[in-house]
């Protein structure tokens, strides 16, 4: 802060600490909040401090005179000395965003090389500065900003020094010149800001802090001051020596604004004003005696020409200088005195030569266990009521929308009796907060092993898995919520009754109050299975979600909550069900955004939930939810990526019904893949619901179709993107319940039908997508009955991946890479070799942040196979490393590393993204790998039931078992701040069925039409008549209805039927004179139907047969033009 600032009245700093957090509420400008005591040695500091949010929050931290800066909001990390004086940027896409105040972790670590700091587990920073002068600790915010910390800890060795040398060295880490406007030397963070010595007005000079002096000679004063970034605490003492040489050579020691002139008449006080801007009166030579403050001789024991040495104590808030040894003045501070330390001198009257700064304190040798586990921890008496109450209001539940899943975590370390009471405190109101903490978020999607929660559903889902000896077992992406945890511990503990208790008499201010005591009081009744208050309860939880109008993410928790807690259970699953229901239609599905897309999506799944559990089947039980249909020939897969799994999107579920699949959830696009790939001339039909919030499309060659509910449109793409939609030229009729898809692959071209309509074709490359699915999109209730795929298709042996067209069987894991595009961070170099190429790019700008770079196929390996490819290896320039799923083989020289994949700026896991482990013992072959440097390497990984090899050349090196939550996706990783990846000749051969099963072996098929089919030829008896040929004989048709001269014409081409129906209701209608028993099947062939309908009226063509039952049904198939108004007919097929 300058001094023109502290005039116009700036806000004092408040730091606030409150529940194990700390909270900046206000300050001037440039605010810090440092630790206690110096450190040094082997440690790490780690903390999460909120960024982003409305109105901002932008906390971080310092250490070693430097100032730490995560820009969420430009995408930047910035350096800065401790006055703001200079800087130094880089690109930092490692922040995360979102619509509330986001915790991002921040860790320090420090040792004999230097400082590394990481964002979000990502080395951002690494200053080789051994930060001597200033080992002080800090968090930062700014001005106005109000961001609060968590999770404060200290791990390793760090020591405290017995002294702080403040002035060693050539830079002055930790001094700031700013109150004056004054410049500070302390070392090129921007080189073009970086002034000789001689420019300056204070600089450090081996060992000697030099402050200038005016060059020309002014009557008036002009204030200078030096500051010491860190405030003298009590018990401490900075001491120094400055050479005195009287109207040359002149300093003198102040704390804040306050300093002491050392005269030889003895001590003055002078306040340090703020020049132009002073508002008091004061002259800025002003200076006061104080007797009784002065201590030792009347005239000080100043050596002119010579070192004197002061010393500054503070003990009592009462400072106390000493002069070479001699008590020359003892003064007791006002509150106010921020007791920052500075030497203050005129540049008119002088120049400073100050050496041997050092500040000594009463400091611990080490910190204990309990302090480095909880450094947000509050010294002094215990505070009242009313002081915890203020607190509460102070922060403002600032710290509440992001905390679920580490409060949640916290609870879980924690003994069970422990965990009740502090969850207790956590989410009851009480002393420290008024409020029902109801707060929720979503566990990872499918996290690494190491990083995984350990929930009971995910535990039974395994058990289950183990038993039937599956593999890829989704996992993760669970609902947790603290006030759940509560609940549980609460049940565990028998004291459901006193937590209802508490809620109960919880105030209900307003609406969301109102909602959030109701939905606890009801997962209090659920889990005491007290089920009958728990449904009054919920119906009016329900009331007043139908008459609210809240739509943020924070403002749905408690009815989230009552949800999930009621769906399991019978008695109270209906009204749980319009609930969930009600936020589907009114704004989960098209309303307004939450400002959580993971939310939504999970809302979609728990409204599949309810369709799951009415079922009657055996695996209508919350534990099968989400776990993979009885398919041999069909598997689901999604497509992820490091957002959709970070933020905990759901685990899809598919539901099978007869010859029917249900998308129940669905994690982002999720398909079922056809058991093998297919080349050659094929089709794909089967039919999908028509529209209505339920659109399917079927994929192959690697292309999806499908028609759009406008009618005069239709959506394309591939696994990776869609594609700009096309017109239909007509459009489509409007059509009943289903649509008909059919896809066709014949002769290097691919043809989309919907209904027997062409829509689409295009030409296939070569090298085109061989796999066959089925798409389902997150927004949709969708499913597809039916499905069979007939034809001549071959499967090929092998699959070469890298040759695709712009390699469109490929995606980026993470959303900031791009791959379309020269400049692409992965693209293909077709020129390579006839089995072409890609490259992943390298990021020199961010250059030892470890930028986890991952390129996957979208098919997995669902089967035993090997994928086998030529990577270039230049040791620090070149290389690439397999992956399957999250884990990453590092080839490194000395042998195989795992690295576990995050989900980079949207991991909420302690994972950092440098991480990697020896597994010694899944080590093959010699102790060096066999890389070969400046040349193409080959690499064959095979995959054998559960079990991985890894081959290197020819050699060997790796084999290891893959965990069952393993998704196994083939992936492309390297490091893209390290090296850049060159990988060419892709090849997978895998273990697929190579015949196509027949039509009536095929699990999605109808077995009704393809059985009529195949037993066609056992049918001998037939019947054939031509109208074109044969005419109409009477002795074989009879006229049912209409006028056989008017209405029924028989012509050379046929039999010509029209008939007027403006006078209502008309038929034609003819029969052949036959009676059939047994089985049959029928064929009428027709052409040039037209029709012209008046307003609500149809003309349809119908193909009937009246079964002989006591019912007298009638099986009906025609073809109908229906009027829709406005001169319009639809023409529709309907059964």
């Amino acid at each position: 802060m300058n001094a023109a600032r502290s005039a116009r009245g700036a806000a004092r700093e408040v730091w606030l600490g409150h529940e194990d957090h700390i909270l900046h509420l206000a300050g001037p400008r440039n605010d810090y909040l440092c630790f206690r005591y110096p450190l040094s040695g082997e440690f790490e500091f780690h903390c999460e401090a909120q960024d982003g949010g409305l109105g901002g929050t932008e906390g971080n931290i310092a250490f070693g005179g430097l100032a730490y800066e995560t820009d969420g909001g430009a995408g930047l990390f910035k350096v800065w000395n401790v006055d703001m004086g200079q800087s130094l940027q880089r690109p930092c896409p490692f922040v995360r965003r979102a619509a509330w105040p986001a915790f991002q972790r921040l860790a320090l670590k420090s040792s004999e090389d230097g400082v590394r700091l990481s964002v979000n587990g990502h080395p951002i920073w690494i200053d080789p500065v051994t930060p001597s002068t200033s080992p002080w600790l800090g968090l930062r915010s700014f001005s106005g900003r109000v961001p609060v910390f968590r999770g404060l800890r200290i791990t390793g060795n760090p020591t405290i020094p017995r002294e702080v040398r403040m002035s060693d060295g050539n830079m002055l880490r930790g001094w700031f010149a700013q109150y004056y406007g004054g410049s500070v030397s302390t070392e090129p963070l921007v080189v073009e800001r970086y002034l000789p010595a001689s420019d300056l007005d204070w600089f450090l000079q081996d060992g000697v802090i030099h402050g200038a002096q005016n060059g020309r000679e002014l009557t008036v004063a002009t204030q200078s001051r030096l500051s010491y970034f860190r405030p003298l605490q009590n018990a401490e003492t900075i001491s120094y020596e400055f050479l005195y040489e009287p109207g040359r050579y002149e300093v003198h020691p102040a704390l804040g604004r306050l300093a002491f002139l050392i005269e030889p008449s003895g001590v003055e006080l002078h306040w340090m004003t703020a020049e132009d801007s002073e508002w008091t009166g004061l002259t800025d030579n002003n200076s006061v005696v104080e007797p009784l403050n002065r201590r030792g001789p009347r005239a000080l024991p100043l050596k002119k020409g010579d070192w004197n040495r002061v010393a500054i104590a503070l003990a009592d808030d009462t400072a106390t200088l000493t002069l070479n040894d001699t008590p020359i003045y003892a003064r007791k501070l006002e509150p106010e005195n921020p007791r920052t330390f500075s030497l203050y001198h005129d540049r008119n009257r002088s120049a400073v030569r100050v050496r041997n700064a050092v500040m000594r304190g009463d400091w611990p040798e080490r910190l204990t266990e309990e302090q480095l586990a909880n450094l947000a921890a509050v010294d002094g008496p215990e505070r009242t009521l009313a002081d915890r109450q203020a607190l509460g209001a102070l922060f403002a539940e600032r710290h509440v929308p992001d905390s679920a899943l580490a409060v949640h975590r916290q609870a879980a370390a924690l003994t069970l009796e422990e965990r009740y009471d502090f969850l207790t405190n956590w989410v009851l109101p009480g002393p420290d907060h008024n409020t029902l903490r109801l707060v929720l978020d979503f566990t990872p999607t499918n996290p690494s092993p190491p990083a995984a929660d350990d929930d009971p559903i995910d535990r039974r889902r395994l058990e289950i898995a183990e038993l039937n000896k599956q593999s890829s077992v989704p996992v993760g992406a669970n609902l947790v919520s603290p006030a759940l945890d509560l609940i549980e511990a609460a049940r565990q503990l028998g004291r459901l009754d006193e937590v209802r208790k508490r809620v109960s008499e919880a105030p209900a201010v307003d609406d969301y109050a109102r909602r959030a005591r109701l939905a606890m009081l009801a997962l209090v009744d659920i889990a005491r299975q007290d089920f009958r208050p728990a449904v009054d309860t919920l119906f009016e939880l329900f009331a007043l979600v139908e008459a609210g109008n809240h739509t943020r993410f924070a403002e749905r928790w408690p009815e989230t909550l009552a949800i999930a807690a009621a769906l399991p259970h019978a008695t109270t699953r209906e009204v749980a069900r319009e609930i969930v229901f009600h936020l589907h239609f009114r704004q989960v599905r098209s309303g307004a955004d939450s400002g959580s897309e993971a939310w939504r999506r999970q809302m979609l799944a728990l409204g599949g939930l309810t369709r799951h559990l009415e079922l009657k089947s055996a695996d209508a039980a919350i534990e099968h939810f989400t776990t993979p249909p009885e398919l041999r020939q069909w598997r689901p897969v999604s497509r992820t990526t490091a957002r959709s799994r970070g933020l905990g999107f759901p685990r899809p579920h598919f539901q099978l019904v007869d010859r029917r699949v249900d998308a129940h959830a669905a994690h982002d696009l999720d398909y079922l893949y056809f058991q093998s790939p297919l080349r050659g001339n094929y089709e794909v039909e089967g039919d999908v619901p028509a529209f209505g919030w339920r659109d399917t499309q079927f994929s192959a060659a690697g292309l999806w179709v499908g028609a759009r509910y406008d009618l005069k449109s239709y959506a394309r793409g591939n696994f990776r993107r869609a594609l700009p939609q096309r017109p239909i030229e007509p459009p489509l009729t409007k059509p009943g319940r289903m649509l008909h898809y059919r896809m066709v692959v014949r002769d290097g071209a691919c043809t989309a039908y919907v209904n027997g309509r062409r829509i689409h074709e295009e030409s296939l490359p070569e090298h085109h997508d061989p796999w066959v699915a089925i798409r389902f999109n997150n927004n949709n209730d969708s499913s597809a009955e039916n499905v069979r795929i007939t034809g001549n298709p071959e499967t090929p042996d092998q699959l070469l991946l890298s040759a695709t067209d712009d390699l469109e069987g490929w995606l980026a894991y993470y959303d900031h890479e791009t791959v379309i595009g020269s400049q692409a961070d992965w693209r293909q170099l077709g020129e390579l070799t006839a089995g072409g190429g890609i490259v992943g790019s390298r990021r020199l700008d961010v250059a030892g942040a470890f930028v986890e770079s991952l390129f996957r196929y979208h098919r997995p390996m669902l089967e035993n196979g090997t994928i086998e490819y030529d990577f270039y290896y230049r040791p620090g320039e070149s290389h690439c490393h397999p992956a399957l799923d999250r884990l990453a083989f590092l080839l490194e020289p000395s042998g195989v590393r795992i690295h576990w994949i995050t989900d980079g700026v949207n991991d909420r896991t302690d994972l950092a993204a440098d991480n990697a482990v020896d597994e010694r013992d899944h080590r093959r072959g010699p102790a060096q790998l066999p890389l070969q440097p400046d040349a193409w390497n080959h690499l064959a990984l095979t995959l054998e039931g559960d079990t991985v090899h890894l081959v290197l050349n020819g050699q060997l090196i790796y084999q290891r078992e893959l965990e069952p939550t393993n998704q196994r996706t083939f992936g492309l990783f390297h490091y893209a701040d390290q090296t850049e990846a060159r990988v060419r000749n892709i090849i997978w051969r895998g273990d697929w069925p190579r015949v196509l099963p027949p039509v009536t072996e095929q699990e999605l098929a109808s077995p009704g039409a393809a059985e009529l089919d195949r037993r066609l030829p056992e049918l001998t008896a037939v019947f054939h008549h031509d109208f074109a040929k044969d005419g109409f004989p009477a002795n074989l048709f009879s006229v049912v209805e209409g006028d056989q001269a008017e209405n029924i014409v028989p012509q050379p081409d046929g039999l010509h039927v029209n008939r007027d129906g403006k006078t209502g209701y008309r038929n034609a209608t003819i029969a052949p004179r036959l009676r059939i028993e047994g089985d049959f099947d029928i064929t009428a062939r027709y052409d040039q139907f037209r029709a012209t309908v008046s307003e609500a009226g149809a003309g349809s063509l119908i193909l009937l047969a009246r079964l002989d039952n006591d019912a007298a049904n009638e099986c009906m198939l025609y073809r109908r033009a229906a009027w829709r108004g406005s001169d319009k007919t639809d023409q529709l097929f309907q059964t």
